[in-house]
């Protein structure tokens, strides 16, 4: 889980541990690929590490849940998502036990908001660039980097309510938004647009959603 981190989905590779699977363990079951989403389930709940192209052959531990998404939604768009504070409200609702734990059933009914794979691409295209702009700011004086992480915050804010990019007048395309965020996590557990379950906590965080977005989750 040292691997995992806090504001981003960057994997941290200083501090690698190297492991030999017994022949007679379910490697297959934990071993990672590139696009996969490494999900912190134990302590601090919500870390992540997206694997990326050209990994070399690693597994996950118990502390650790494996996020894979449909090919369609393989991406960018989706962890940040999962890095928003409406994403992280939902984790802290949702921890079990006196140790704090986050089960694999939960992370299904966290509720994801989901535009069509077109926007998907300008949205992650523009939260780039600024966290780019935020980023030199922290870098520039000190004392900056509080103020930078909190623009971060408030960039994932606006871009997972669709008021990051501008959306074309008469918006509208094909019906890409709804085949499917998560593939699976662990078992092929798909995404199904909302029915009823977690109202509250949508309307809480006040979104007006224009064309074709959904919400998703279990």
């Amino acid at each position: 889980m040292g691997n995992l981190s806090r504001d981003s989905f960057s994997l941290r590779l200083g501090d690698l541990q190297h492991v030999e699977l017994p022949k007679d363990a379910e490697g297959t079951l934990t071993s990672v690929l590139p696009g996969d989403l490494l999900f912190s389930i134990t302590a601090e709940i919500g870390m992540m590490g997206l694997i990326p192209e050209s990994f070399p052959l690693a597994y996950i531990n118990q502390h650790t849940a494996l996020i894979r998404f449909n090919l369609i939604q393989q991406g960018r768009y989706l962890p940040y998502a999962l890095l928003s504070t409406f994403a992280k409200h939902q984790y802290a609702s949702r921890k079990h036990g006196l140790k704090t734990s986050f089960r694999l059933d939960s992370i299904e009914e966290v509720i994801v908001p989901l535009p069509p794979i077109s926007e998907q691409k300008r949205i992650v295209a523009k939260i780039e660039d600024l966290f780019t702009i935020a980023d030199s700011m922290g870098d520039a004086a000190d004392g900056l980097d509080s103020v930078a992480k909190q623009l971060d915050k408030k960039i994932l804010d606006l871009a997972i309510r669709g008021k990051l990019v501008l959306q074309p007048v008469g918006y509208g395309g094909s019906q890409d938004a709804a085949q499917g965020a998560l593939g699976h996590v662990g078992d092929n557990v798909h995404i199904a647009p909302l029915q009823g379950t977690g109202i509250e906590r949508i309307e809480r965080f006040d979104f007006r959603f224009q064309g074709l977005w959904q919400f998703f989750h279990r």
